[in-house]
């Protein structure tokens, strides 16, 4: 099998970086399928004697492309953590969908290929994608199509949402604008199975030159035409992370109105579907909860965390050491056996009470006692462990118990 390279590029072949190369570039830049002099493709092989297929040019190349995985694995989270995330800054929604049972996915199967199916993979990273036009596409189209929606409705819905509110600039009844939501790529928040399935039209030359050659008796449609089964790449168990916000223009988008475009979303996926083929039953998603709520509860960390670290930044170095400490005193005494000799209390508490020795601050030790230490001790009941010639703290700790017995917390 030949590529349409020169020689002297050196281009690999497709079978020696499959796996670990981004298959989108694969697919588009290293078809081998073509015979030496580049007039066609190499035929398929068969076995008649044992009825089987030995070799088939396309399905040999679209199963070099069905790696990837790995490469993507690695880097998912960290992409579908940002951008739900700017999804979140932007006061937007961001959730998961499943592709239902027996419905496939196809996406970018009118891309122009040597294949004659196309497949859409993401530019940079080696996943398959969905553009978010066409999500707009799809959620217009389910409000376009709606039997629930008044026509006057309808309109100003459409106009406020996407810009305009009918598609054919002569029959809107304003100027295009902006639409009020920014639609995000459609991102595989996890595996998937790339399923290689076959169209196979039996009357291709009716199709392809009916109309210009009428009459003849390669192009009417009758029965003794040679079927052409031609193979394309379906995803079978895939789920995307979706993501919309209101956009610069769109005024205020309050938290009900985004629920609501989110229900009409989840609709659409359901009931039109998505991609290609959606009229035989392919594209249908439905709501992921779990992995949804896994997301929300991964936003919600974070956020968390930005607020602390905010928080952090806004207090002075002792006051970030003693808020540091207090938690973690709080977080060892979380902890059901944490009494002195335990295990638990060598492992959480002991590493606080060595940090805290360390400071030879008078002030900060003070403040260590009062702010830290007695909310402890008085929580706990522990203060004889600080007092008393034989108490262990005072002995393990003396700079804390110093400070402690010493403490001024007027």
């Amino acid at each position: 099998m030949a590529m349409p390279y020169p020689k002297s590029m050196h281009v690999p072949a497709p079978d020696k970086v499959a796996g670990h190369a981004h298959p989108g570039l694969i697919f588009s830049h290293l078809f081998n399928g073509y015979r030496d002099d580049f007039t066609d493709l190499e035929e398929t092989r068969r076995d008649n004697r044992r009825h089987v297929e030995i070799s088939d040019p396309k399905k040999d190349f679209m199963r070099l492309c069905q790696g990837g995985q790995t490469a993507w694995r690695d880097m998912r989270d960290d992409i579908l953590a940002r951008q739900a995330e700017l999804v979140r800054r932007l006061g937007g929604e961001a959730f998961i969908v499943s592709s239902r049972p027996g419905s496939p996915f196809l996406t970018g199967i009118g891309i122009s290929h040597p294949l004659e199916n196309g497949f859409l993979w993401h530019p940079v990273y080696p996943c398959p994608f969905v553009p978010g036009s066409g999500i707009k596409g799809l959620l217009r189209a389910w409000f376009e199509t709606s039997k629930t929606l008044a026509e006057k409705e309808k309109r100003t819905l459409l106009k406020a949402l996407f810009g305009s509110d009918h598609k054919d600039p002569k029959k809107a009844e304003e100027d295009f604008v902006n639409g009020g939501l920014v639609f995000f790529d459609a991102l595989p928040a996890g595996d998937w199975r790339m399923d290689i399935q076959m169209l196979t039209p039996h009357m291709g030359k009716y199709y392809e030159k009916g109309r210009k050659k009428p009459g003849e008796w390669n192009t009417i449609p009758a029965d003794w035409h040679q079927p052409v089964p031609v193979p394309f790449m379906a995803l079978e168990n895939i789920s995307l992370l979706i993501g919309f916000a209101p956009s610069s223009t769109a005024g205020d988008i309050d938290d009900e109105q985004l629920g609501m475009i989110k229900e009409h979303l989840l609709a659409a996926l359901n009931e039109l579907g998505l991609g290609a083929k959606t009229s035989l039953g392919f594209g249908r998603f439905q709501l992921d909860e779990s992995e949804s709520e896994r997301l929300n509860k991964t936003l919600e960390e974070q956020a968390e965390a930005e607020r602390e670290a905010a928080e952090m930044a806004s207090l002075s170095e002792e006051e970030r050491t003693i808020l540091m400490l207090s938690r973690k005193i709080e977080s060892a005494q979380n902890h059901q056996s944490w009494e002195p000799g335990q295990a638990d209390f060598s492992s959480h508490l002991k590493p606080v009470l060595d940090e805290m020795e360390v400071s030879q601050d008078p002030h900060l030790l003070n403040l260590l006692a009062c702010q830290v230490l007695e909310p402890w001790i008085r929580k706990t009941g522990k203060d004889n462990y600080w007092k008393g010639g034989k108490a262990k703290g005072k002995k393990n700790w003396p700079n804390i118990a110093r400070a402690f017995s010493q403490r001024n917390c007027n």
